[in-house]
């Protein structure tokens, strides 16, 4: 999975809720849309994500194992520490 692929499926989960709660619920099937490998996709099954913040460390880290801290904090500052879709779970 390309990383940038990947930063289009986090902007379009903090706009789009629908896509939000699939990509919290669902992650394997939902980035696979986006070009998640099936050996990838094999470590989000079962996983119960509870929000945005969340997801978004736990997948840099196991897509990348970088410094995932600093890319969920700039996303935030992208969109605003305050906005909603970051409180918001899958229900």
């Amino acid at each position: 999975m390309l990383r940038n692929s990947f930063e289009q499926a986090l902007a379009r989960a903090v706009v789009e809720p629908a896509f939000r709660v699939r990509l919290l619920t669902d992650p394997a099937d939902t980035l696979g849309e986006y070009g998640l490998a099936a050996d990838d996709a094999a470590g989000f099954e079962g996983m119960n994500i509870p929000s945005l913040p969340e997801f978004s460390a736990l997948a840099l880290r196991r897509l990348w194992d970088d410094h995932a801290s600093r890319d969920v904090t700039w996303l935030m500052r992208l969109w605003g520490a305050d906005h909603g879709a970051f409180a918001e779970g899958p229900g």
